[in-house]
């Protein structure tokens, strides 16, 4: 298991942490004149995974600590990852990688459901291409539209370059790229989902 990439005060019990896949909002939040800085958010509400910060779950149904096994609470995680669809950021655009989890994790069939995460590994993958489960890096982002990052085979006019702004995420966040290759092999073996709406919020909590 890579080392992981969480805050130094966070496994003081000596656990090691599970890696799970995950995917994220990256949303562009505007820290002053023609300034915008990127940032985390869960992609089924609008809750930031802060830098240097361990993401706490909560649950937001019943008054008991998250997560609990007779109930949907936590921060998920995947076992195997598998392509988001489209359109379901408010705004942003998705960024795939892995999470490490720690603290009270439980099982579930798709993944883990855990008490605190960090992210562990980021990147951008073109979106069309993990629709049809191929992993191609996204040279450009489009912002707050389904399209999302996209590679230089399916990019249009309109865009970012996603460079600078991958370059920011990993240094704010102090992790390490997420390179394609295990990202291509995970989904390579992975069982095919329910590629819905519902079936995504239920995994990216």
């Amino acid at each position: 298991m890579p080392e992981t990439a969480v805050p130094e005060h966070a496994l003081a019990d000596g656990l090691e942490p599970v890696l799970a896949w995950r995917v994220w909002r990256v949303a562009l939040v505007r820290t002053g004149w023609r300034r915008r800085e990127p940032i985390l958010r869960a992609v089924s509400d609008d809750e930031a995974w802060l830098p240097g910060e361990p993401k706490r779950a909560r649950c937001r149904t019943r008054p008991h600590t998250a997560p609990a096994q007779d109930c949907r609470c936590g921060l998920y995680g995947m076992i195997e990852p598998a392509p988001p669809p489209y359109g379901l950021p408010s705004g942003g655009f998705i960024a795939v990688g892995r999470v490490a989890f720690w603290g009270d994790v439980v099982i579930h069939p798709d993944g883990y459901r855990a008490a605190f995460g960090y992210p562990q590994l980021l990147g951008f993958f073109c979106m069309r291409c993990l629709e049809e489960r191929r992993v191609e890096p996204a040279v450009i982002v489009v912002p707050d539209s389904p399209y999302g990052p996209l590679c230089s085979r399916h990019r249009g006019r309109l865009g970012m370059p996603v460079e600078p702004i991958l370059e920011q995420l990993l240094a704010t966040y102090a992790i390490e790229r997420q390179l394609p290759e295990p990202l291509s092999r995970a989904m390579a073996r992975a069982k095919e989902p329910e590629m819905n709406a519902s079936y995504w919020r239920s995994v990216i909590t």
